[in-house]
C-alpha cells in the first residue's frame, strides 16, 4: 500500500499502480488498481510468485517485486525492486542499501510504498534512412530507465543498477502504452511522461534495417560515453537507419554436420544487430551494415544443443557473399535424471536443481557452491530459459556443459520434509552422450561428501 503524491506533496487520484513481479525466472504483471481521492492504493490478497531455496534468504521463502505509478499529466513513478522474506525480522541488523530504502520486507511487516510524481519529460526524434527519407513504422521499444547518478555521470553503468525498473526488460509486463512507440509517416516518434534526470535504453528495430540500441537521458547536462565508448544522447534525436546488405548465415549441428532448423542466429556489433531463425536448411538471411559481427546460436527448445557463441565473426562486405558463412552448433551432456526418496526409493516430483558455481568443482574443501541451474534455448518468438522439475515419477532431462561439472537436487523446489542434496555428484560429462543419474534425498540432516 501507499500514497501517491506529486512534488507538492499534494495527493494524486486516478493514478494506475502496477505490481511486477520480478523474481527470476518468474516476472510477470501480478496487478493493478487505482489511486483514490486521497492518492491512497494499496494490494490486498493478492499473491506473488515465490521462490523456496535452500542456501538464499536463509532458506525461507522469498518474493522480489516493483511498483510502477502512471498519472495523466506526470512522469511515471516507480520503486526498484524490494525483497519480501516469509521469515521473522533477525535480532541482528541485516544489509539495507542506502538507496530507496527499504529494500527488504520481513514477515508481518508492513509494505508501505508511496510514489512521487514528478513533472513529465519526454524524448523525441525522427528516424531516417542513407537518403534522409523518414522510415514509417519503426518499433521503438524502451527498455531500461535509471535514474542518474555518480557512476552514470562518470560514464559507468555497473551491473548492479541501483534505481532500475527491470521490468521494462519484459515484453509484456510494462504497459505498452509506458514502453512502445512507433514511427509516423514522418518518421517522428516521442516518448512523454518520462521522469526527469534518468538514463534510458531503447530498442529500435524494422524488418528491412539492421536493429539499433539507443541511449538517451532527460537532462541538460552533458554525459560522457558509457564505457568510454557508447554515447548517451540528449535533445532531440535524429536517428540513421544504415544501408543494410544480405548477409547468409548456415548453422549445422557440430557433430554430425547435418542442416540445424529452428535455431536463433544473432549477430551483434556496437550501432548494429540483427536476428533471424533458421529455415529447415540450416539457413537463415541477415540484413545488416557492413562490418564485422560476433554471432549469437539459440538451439531449439527440446534439442540436445548448447548456446554457442563462434570465435568466428560475421564479415558483411560491400556485396553479398557468394557461399553463406558456416557456424556450428555445439552438442550438450544429456543427464537423464531420477529423484527419490532415499529410504524408501518413491520418486520426489517438484524438484529442481543446483550446480556447483566453483571453477574446480571436484575440489570438495569444506564447502560448495550452490548456484541456479538452468539452460537456454530458443522457440520461436521468446527465447526459453529452462529451469528442469521432476515430473511424478521423479524423473527430469537436463543439459549440461561438457567437463567436470557437480550437480545436486533442491535450489528453489523444495518438497516438504526433504533437506538438499548437499554435496551433490561430481559427474564427468562428455558432449554427445546421456548420463543416467540418481539423487537420494532424505528427510534427515547427516548427509556426508561424495564424488
Amino acid at each position: 500500500m501507499g500514497i501517491a503524491r506529486n512534488e507538492k506533496g499534494e495527493p494524486i487520484a486516478q493514478a494506475k499502480v502496477y505490481l511486477l513481479s520480478t523474481l527470476q525466472g518468474d516476472s510477470r504483471r501480478v496487478a493493478e488498481t487505482t489511486t483514490d481521492v486521497n492518492g491512497q492504493y494499496s494490494f490486498r490478497e493478492t499473491p506473488l510468485p515465490v521462490a523456496r531455496p535452500e542456501r538464499n534468504a536463509g532458506g525461507t521463502v522469498h518474493g522480489a517485486f516493483e511498483i510502477l505509478g502512471v498519472a495523466e499529466g506526470y512522469a511515471f513513478a516507480w520503486r526498484p525492486r524490494k525483497v519480501f522474506t516469509v521469515a521473522p525480522r533477525p535480532g541482528r541488523d541485516y544489509y539495507e542499501p542506502e538507496v530507496d530504502s527499504p529494500h527488504r520486507f520481513w514477515l508481518n511487516d508492513p509494505i508501505e510504498l508511496d510514489l512521487e510524481f514528478l513533472a513529465a519529460a519526454s524524448i523525441r526524434g525522427r528516424i531516417v534512412d542513407e537518403q534522409g527519407q523518414p522510415v514509417v513504422g519503426v518499433k521503438v521499444d524502451l527498455r531500461l530507465c535509471e535514474r542518474i547518478h555518480d557512476g552514470i555521470a562518470q560514464g559507468i553503468l555497473s551491473s548492479d543498477k541501483i534505481y532500475d525498473l527491470t521490468a521494462l526488460n519484459q515484453p509484456e509486463d510494462v504497459p505498452a502504452a509506458v514502453k512502445i512507440r512507433k514511427t509516423d509517416s514522418e518518421g517522428r516518434f516521442e516518448f512523454n511522461g518520462l521522469p526527469p534526470e534518468c538514463l534510458f535504453w531503447f530498442e529500435v528495430r524494422h524488418p528491412d534495417y539492421a536493429r539499433m540500441f539507443v541511449w538517451a537521458a532527460t537532462t541538460s547536462d552533458q554525459l560522457p560515453k558509457l564505457g568510454g565508448r557508447i554515447p548517451i544522447l540528449t535533445g532531440e534525436l535524429q536517428l540513421t537507419f544504415q544501408a543494410v546488405q544480405d548477409a547468409k548465415v548456415r548453422v549445422i549441428f557440430g557433430d554430425t554436420g547435418e542442416p540445424a532448423p529452428g535455431i536463433y542466429v544473432g549477430a551483434n556489433r556496437v550501432g548494429a544487430s540483427a536476428s533471424r531463425t533458421s529455415n529447415e536448411q540450416g539457413e537463415v538471411t541477415l540484413r545488416l551494415p557492413q562490418g564485422d559481427y560476433t554471432v549469437e546460436l539459440l538451439p531449439a527448445t527440446g534439442t540436445p544443443y548448447l548456446v554457442t557463441n563462434p570465435d568466428e565473426k560475421l564479415t558483411v562486405g560491400a556485396e553479398p557473399a557468394s557461399k553463406p558463412a558456416v557456424f556450428k552448433l555445439r552438442r550438450a551432456c544429456v543427464l537423464d535424471v531420477t529423484i527419490v526418496d532415499a529410504d524408501t526409493g518413491l520418486p520426489i516430483p517438484d524438484v529442481d536443481l543446483w550446480i556447483d558455481g566453483r571453477q574446480n568443482p571436484d575440489e570438495i574443501g569444506t564447502d560448495v557452491s550452490h548456484s541456479d541451474f538452468y539452460f537456454r534455448s530458443w522457440h520461436l518468438p521468446v527465447a526459453d530459459v529452462e529451469r528442469p522439475v521432476s515430473d511424478k515419477d521423479g524423473k527430469l532431462r537436463a543439459l549440461v556443459e561438457p567437463g567436470l561439472r557437480r550437480l545436486g537436487a533442491i535450489y528453489n523446489k523444495r518438497p516438504a520434509g526433504y533437506t538438499s542434496d548437499h554435496w551433490g555428484q561430481l559427474l564427468d560429462c562428455e558432449a554427445g552422450t546421456t548420463l543416467k543419474v540418481e539423487f537420494k534425498l532424505h528427510k534427515a540432516a547427516g548427509q556426508r561428501p561424495g564424488q
